[in-house]
């Protein structure tokens, strides 16, 4: 019986984590200043009570054509295990902007070291932002219409200590989140103060600021800082994620054999599902700490929800094999050009991308033939399964033939376009025979017969049975965010959900 091996990495949950904690981490101590002596401060990050990496920003200012810049560095670091497999994760981002905030330039790069990497520079010309993204080797380049008030990621830092917000001020802003891709809206609120306990274990009096992110609902950031605007603690509502400032030696201190095992962490665990892959309807009862959200279980082919409170849901999951009735229905529109379309992770020009396509399906068959073909193919050919690889683009997956799930969902959904089917990854839990629990996974979704149909490469068994509870989707396309960012929904639910297995119906 296949088993689902290769769940999400967790290494897009902790990306999510570190593109959010930059929002407050970093850039503590630094004072904006006409000189060029860069100011640091460094802090230590925790996820789950244990230490997992640190976090440093540098700020210093330029004078440029006759203006003066703020340039803010940021670099965060942290190490997990992933089903006791050593992770390391590192993003980088430099930002540009004027006195005012508003953003000039950006660099941001997410790397999983020694792998492959994401780098992503966005430079303000006028009413344009000219977006450069190079992944896998490739780049590719975009335009977006940009309003010049759109704030730099480090303003948020900086306008609390220049304007501190006093007991229940809120303010708002604008600014540019690499990661989405996207402009985002942060707010602030003063929440009072707070007998807050640090890292040394001494409590103080503090600033609590509540920020909240308008991309990610439900994501809290509560930032404790000093009367100056100092931040000298902040902690999340994402995986119990905590960061302290800290000395330099103290940051950089060796994480010694207690790295956090997030996939097992983050399991959610039910009752044993007896042939898991062959069911064809079961119906969950979820309950949610803290509320269910109207698009955390979207409904589809796959799946039909009924809210039963505002923190539990009823969940029907069924069973679309590919093969589907002659007399089946459509039941959504037909794709637009996007999920056909090459792009910066699914490269379906490239030579080699071609000929797998050619080798993975013989001549002649219906669509659904050739996807259930180049599913079981694709499952065949990743022979190396390789929890600590970052997220590789197609292309390096064709050439490496090695990954998880989301290296077999990408080659899939690539090799799919190469013969003119539509196709989109999902991302979701999925039910582990081994764990027995539900983990993040992500697997492929191919267009046949008017319908989105699912396919797991990392069973290859032509289709999928009713254990994928499936939270989001994304076509990959060039102007979408950075892949984790697909997985924000399946991050925010982690650690606050329990599911029920209610009833289950064999094939």
């Amino acid at each position: 019986m296949g088993t689902p091996r290769d769940l999400i990495s967790s290494r897009r949950i902790v990306a999510i984590v570190l593109a959010c904690m930059m929002l407050t981490v970093g850039r503590a101590n630094a004072e904006t200043s006409s000189t060029t002596e860069p100011t640091e401060s460094w802090q230590v990050i925790y996820i789950g009570g244990k230490r997992v990496g640190y976090a440093w920003s540098s700020e210093r200012s330029v004078e440029r054509d006759g203006r003066t810049v703020i340039v803010t560095d940021v670099l965060t670091q942290m190490t997990i295990t992933r089903f006791n497999g050593r992770l390391t994760m590192r993003v980088k981002q430099q930002t540009e902007e004027d006195t005012e905030g508003n953003l000039l330039k950006f660099v941001f790069e997410l790397a999983n070291p020694p792998n492959s990497n994401t780098k992503t520079v966005g430079i303000v010309e006028g009413d344009q932002l000219q977006l450069t993204t190079t992944s896998g080797g490739r780049t590719q380049k975009s335009m977006q219409e940009w309003d010049n008030n759109v704030k730099s990621p480090a303003w948020q830092e900086r306008v609390l200590r220049e304007s501190p917000l006093e007991e229940g001020d809120t303010r708002s802003f604008k600014t540019f989140d690499p990661q989405f891709n996207r402009v985002a809206e942060i707010g602030l609120s003063h929440e009072g103060t707070k007998e807050t306990e640090l890292l040394d274990g001494k409590t103080r009096e503090l600033e609590h600021i509540k920020v909240t992110h308008s991309l990610i609902p439900g994501f809290v950031i509560d930032s404790y800082t000093d009367k100056d605007g100092r931040t000298l603690k902040t902690e999340t509502n994402l995986l119990g994620t905590a960061s302290y400032e800290v000395p330099r030696e103290v940051a950089l201190e060796e994480i010694a054999g207690e790295e956090l095992d997030l996939a097992l962490e983050t399991l959610v665990r039910v009752e044993a599902i007896e042939r898991p892959f062959e069911t064809e309807r079961v119906r969950y009862r979820i309950t949610v700490e803290g509320g269910v959200q109207k698009d955390d279980f979207p409904e589809g082919p796959t799946q039909q929800r009924e809210v039963v409170s505002d923190d539990v849901v009823e969940l029907t999951v069924t069973s679309i094999r590919p093969a589907a009735e002659e007399d089946s229905p459509s039941s959504s529109s037909p794709p637009g050009p996007d999920f056909l379309s090459s792009t910066r992770f699914l490269e379906c020009k490239d030579p080699r991308i071609v000929e797998l396509a050619a080798e993975g399906v013989e001549p002649g068959g219906t669509d659904a033939e050739v996807a259930m073909a180049l599913e079981k193919f694709v499952h065949r050919k990743i022979r190396t399964k390789d929890f600590s690889t970052a997220l590789a683009t197609a292309s390096e997956v064709a050439r490496s033939l090695e990954g998880d799930c989301t290296e077999h969902a990408v080659l899939l959904a690539a090799l799919l376009r190469v013969r003119e089917i539509p196709s989109r990854v999902a991302v979701g839990l999925v039910y582990s025979p081994r764990h027995s629990g539900f983990a993040g996974h992500m697997w492929t979704e191919a267009y046949l017969d008017g319908r989105w149909v699912p396919l797991d490469a990392t069973l290859g068994r032509g289709g999928i049975g009713a254990t994928h509870i499936k939270m989001s989707d994304s076509s990959l396309a060039d102007d979408a965010a950075v892949p984790v960012g697909a997985f924000v929904s399946v991050t925010m639910l982690l650690g606050r959900m329990r599911i029920e297995v209610e009833s289950v119906e064999h094939r």
